[in-house]
């Protein structure tokens, strides 16, 4: 009991010995005019932080007519996205293609290369969606908000595209370099 007590009285010793080695004394005399100062040392950590906020959460393309079906739907919006990152980003988008349809006992799953995206608010520079990252757009600075647009459009086929209801999803990611 009494090597216990000991053992206890000398780790507490190590401890405050330890704790008097990180203290910072002033010992100034204090006279009029006299200051007496110590300082703190201080740190914070800043992770990389980073929030995507969207206006829409689906979009309905335009269906296959007689007159798109070898060629493009019209372009339909697809959601805003808003960025608000302290780190330089780039923003892509991917998906896993659409669902099978089955009609009249045949399947058919729709190529997600049929699906194509845009960033700008007029469409233009359509992209091919795939299964890979395809790039959205970049952000060559941190941003407290930063909208991006996106369009939609979708290749038809005659030969391909049987009767049905076609859906994907799409995934937006947001990294940095």
């Amino acid at each position: 009991m009494r090597i216990s007590k000991i053992a206890l009285v000398a780790a507490a010793m190590v401890v405050s010995a330890g704790s008097l080695q990180a203290q910072e004394n002033c010992t100034e005399a204090t006279q009029a005019g006299m200051q007496c100062a110590v300082t703190t040392g201080l740190t914070a950590t800043v992770p990389y932080l980073a929030v995507i906020n969207k206006d829409i959460s689906s979009a309905v393309l335009p269906a296959a007519t007689v007159f798109n079906m070898n060629g493009y739907s019209d372009a339909v919006a697809g959601p805003t996205l808003n960025i608000k990152a302290n780190f330089v980003w780039t923003l892509t988008a991917t998906t896993a293609g659409f669902a099978q349809v089955t009609a009249q006992n045949v399947s058919y799953t729709k190529s997600s290369a049929d699906l194509e995206i845009s960033n700008t608010a007029s469409g233009t520079d359509w992209t091919q969606m795939s299964s890979s990252r395809v790039l959205a757009t970049a952000g060559s600075a941190a941003t407290a908000s930063q909208d991006v647009v996106t369009r939609y459009r979708v290749a038809y086929s005659w030969a391909k595209d049987l009767p049905g209801a076609y859906a994907a999803t799409v995934t937006y990611t947001l990294t940095a370099p």
